[in-house]
């Protein structure tokens, strides 16, 4: 049935005037499907050929429709100019223009700027735009600059636990200066305990709840991937093992596993945690 309809529509195209070549490029456009020229010549040939037929340019059959032929092309052809002119939008919608930022929103403009220029501080020099106000300077962390970045954070009220400041700059650099977290608060006259974060026991029921709330936020709940560490720990000694722990919780433990493997394929999954 589906090639019949493909075969009729092809034979529509075959005969079409401009007004049904733009009939039927607005209605790929409506159903979501790709418009570039790479994508017509395998989907529909017959459509792909009517349109340079009747347009001589798919550019100019693009317009015709009201549509950017830059935003439906598989690669941009980028010279000189359209970078800059590119930096300029970027910088007129008021985006980063640092190049972390720009290589992860914009990569085909990055590579481009990259094989016009001989770095990204050059193209934004050549699109009028001062690179010293977008480059990151990355710290030169020293025992003294740990220090006072540790009392600055404690000072302004925030925990420098390292729980709760988890892996950045400033523990990384800590730990590689001081040997760990704990000898670089000592080093910055705070009490490692003191400011430790701690939390009260678990009991059976706060296991159960905390499982519950994992499975409806569709948090990983096998027992590799489970988080805190002691919750798995606590749920075993209460109930015996990790799947006991599930099953109290009103969850399926075999599901939960095949969830898991079934998102390392197509991502996650939710579970269904079978009580609402």
């Amino acid at each position: 049935m589906v090639a019949e309809e493909a075969a009729s529509f092809s034979e529509q195209v075959a005969a079409t005037t401009e007004r049904d070549v733009l009939r039927a490029i607005l209605k790929r456009e409506y159903d979501g499907l790709p418009l570039n020229r790479t994508a017509l010549m395998r989907q529909d040939r017959a459509l792909h050929n009517a349109i340079l037929r009747v347009f001589r340019s798919w550019d100019q059959a693009m317009r015709a429709a009201g549509i950017d032929p830059d935003s439906v092309r598989c690669y941009r052809r980028w010279s000189r100019r359209t970078v800059i002119e590119s930096i300029l939008r970027l910088a007129v919608e008021g985006r980063p223009l640092n190049a972390a930022a720009v290589q992860k929103a914009e990569p085909n403009l990055a590579s481009a700027a990259l094989r016009w220029f001989r770095s990204w501080d050059e193209a934004l020099d050549a699109a009028g735009i001062a690179p010293a106000r977008w480059t990151r300077r990355v710290p030169t962390w020293t025992r003294e600059r740990v220090i006072r970045a540790i009392q600055s954070i404690h000072a302004g009220g925030r925990s420098v636990s390292h729980a709760a400041l988890r892996r950045n700059s400033v523990t990384r650099a800590a730990t590689l200066l001081f040997g760990s977290w704990d000898a670089a608060l000592r080093a910055a006259c705070l009490d490692p305990e003191t400011v430790r974060l701690h939390r009260e026991p678990w009991t059976p029921d706060e296991v159960v709840r905390e499982i519950r709330r994992k499975a409806r936020a569709c948090e990983p709940l096998n027992a590799k991937a489970v988080s805190p560490y002691s919750l798995r720990r606590r749920g075993r000694v209460f109930f015996g093992s990790w799947d006991a722990a599930l099953s109290a919780a009103g969850l399926d433990p075999a599901k939960v596993r095949k969830s898991k493997s079934r998102g390392n394929r197509r991502g996650r999954r939710r579970i269904d945690p079978g009580m609402r």
